[in-house]
């Protein structure tokens, strides 16, 4: 190799160095102004104060489905109530009819529909609807259970969406709906007066010996709870059922399933933003 070439070569490596030990110091001062000046603190705090306002609007917009939205059935509870006047009148029955077996399947084919489109409207992934005056003695129960696992999905006219957990067997087939796999015609006890969505709501209309409304004896169940026969874990709303006279006849409600609940609260959002910060 020439004189000249080598000299030009070390000329290049001086400058190199000379540049990165530039960019070293400067990047030096850069982090050290940063440190100094509070601005990684500033971000993380920023970090911090985004990740807690989006659970708060995530809180507020789930507190406002549920008070607002889901809890709100006054409208199907008159047209619940109604029915039952005129079907009672129409059959020469009195309330304590309902119970017999049998007695109430024409009130529950009666009000399947608008039980139906109430789950739709609502986009809530279950509805319910369970008949009898003296709760206490009664082995099971008459009623209807019925289940959307997609509740934000476009209905289906022909309720090819919709699977029944309870309902009698006549109710079925009059609406062409599909059974799950864990259907039953009746309520067992575990089903009903033993669970809180049945018998907090009812005692409590009882109790209140028609003083109270349907709505103050309103309950959310405070545990998730599953029927008989199915894994799938819920909460529910439900609220009496009373006649104008105060008797109280049976109880209505609404469920949210775990899982549908799950994606109106996405954790893995959440979570990715967590990770992302320093300490």
């Amino acid at each position: 190799m020439s004189e000249h070439k080598r000299r030009e070569r070390t000329i290049f490596w001086m400058a190199l160095r000379s540049l990165l030990v530039v960019l070293a110091v400067e990047m030096l001062l850069m982090v050290g102004s940063l440190v100094a000046g509070g601005v990684i603190q500033t971000l993380n705090s920023n970090s911090r104060d985004i990740l807690a306002k989006q659970v708060e609007n995530r809180g507020s917009y789930l507190t406002n489905s549920m008070a607002l939205n889901w809890s709100n059935l006054s409208g199907i509870a008159d047209k619940i109530n109604d029915c039952t006047q005129k079907y009672l009148a129409a059959e020469g029955m009195t309330p304590e009819d309902l119970g017999r077996e049998g007695g109430s399947v024409p009130l529950i084919n009666g009000i399947c529909q608008d039980l139906i489109d109430t789950m739709y409207n609502k986009q809530v992934s279950g509805i319910f609807v369970l008949i009898s005056t003296q709760p206490d003695t009664a082995e099971t129960m008459q009623g209807i259970y019925l289940r959307d696992l997609d509740p934000t999905s476009m209905p289906s006219d022909l309720h090819a969406d919709i699977l029944v957990e309870r309902a009698p067997v006549s109710v079925v087939r009059a609406g062409y709906l599909a059974t799950d796999t864990g259907w039953q015609p009746v309520f067992s006890a575990a089903d009903s007066k033993e669970q809180p969505f049945f018998f907090k709501p009812y005692q409590a209309a009882v109790e209140g010996n028609g003083k109270l409304s349907a709505e103050a004896c309103g309950y959310w169940t405070t545990e998730t709870y599953s029927l008989s026969g199915d894994n799938r874990e819920a909460i529910s709303y439900s609220r009496p059922l009373i006649l104008p006279d105060g008797t109280v006849y049976g109880v209505l409600g609404i469920e949210v399933l775990s899982d549908y609940l799950r994606t109106l609260l996405p954790c893995e959002e959440l979570l990715e933003k967590t990770t992302a910060l320093t300490c």
